[in-house]
């Protein structure tokens, strides 16, 4: 790798850093954000998420999972 192929990967590098760390501090600013801690402290317990996913994700997710699981893929495409 020659000096300048080194140097415009660190820029690039650079220049992408503040972007992620910049959204992921307006999170919280977003429309539709909720902060679940509330309603943990109202109920007393610790909320849980479901998550349904069929069609095309969920054999790609079989897929996935076939490179050390070959039940799992199985299962998941039943």
């Amino acid at each position: 790798m020659n000096i300048r192929t080194f140097c415009t990967a660190v820029l690039l590098a650079i220049a992408f850093v503040p972007i992620g760390t910049a959204q992921a501090q307006r999170i919280e600013r977003m429309p539709g954000y909720f902060d679940f801690r509330e309603i943990e402290e109202m109920v007393g317990a610790e909320t849980t998420l479901e998550v349904n996913v069929k069609g095309a994700l969920l054999r790609m997710a079989a897929e996935a999972a076939r490179v050390e699981d070959e039940t799992l893929a199985e299962m998941l495409l039943k």
